[in-house]
């Protein structure tokens, strides 16, 4: 009867660690899941800003206020501009401008592109492929800005 007794210890021990380690596997296996589901809600939501904006926007004239570079993300410029008097600030992510002269856009003038009614969806029009979205055509008097793109 003691040797039963020690193997339905054995027993229960391994089945604790057993048990234990499925605790610590299934988290990551609930995790991976949930972080799918955000990262698509995230890109609707995100895509049906843009396509609100395409479908419903008027053009302000906007000045590039800073432009920055990171390693980790996108370069990002700051821009102002102004409708009805009242004066905006926004920032967008620039990828395809070139980090090391993109300095150089401070102070220039360029459309941006706002959504009626909402404002704070907006984005400066820059490249021809920002143009090319809204289907207005890319300006001659913006063709200078092409030696600052990275364009593939």
């Amino acid at each position: 009867m003691n040797q039963v007794n020690k193997i339905l210890r054995k027993i229960k021990r391994n089945l604790r660690r057993i048990n234990q380690n499925l605790r610590w596997i299934n988290k990551p296996l609930f995790i991976l899941p949930a972080l799918v589901v955000f990262a698509f809600v995230i890109t609707i939501k995100d895509s049906n800003k843009r396509v609100r904006l395409i479908n419903n926007f008027s053009i302000a004239d906007g000045i590039v206020k800073h432009f920055s570079t990171n390693s980790r993300s996108a370069n990002g410029i700051d821009y102002r501009f102004e409708i009805n008097g009242k004066l905006y600030t926004s920032s967008d992510a620039y990828p395809n401008i070139n980090g090391q002269i993109g300095e150089d856009l401070t102070g220039h003038h360029f459309p941006v592109a706002y959504q009626i009614g909402d404002t704070n969806n907006n984005t400066m029009l820059i490249a021809p492929a920002d143009f090319k979205r809204f289907h207005i055509a890319f300006p001659d008097s913006l063709s200078w800005v092409i030696k600052y793109l990275d364009l593939e």
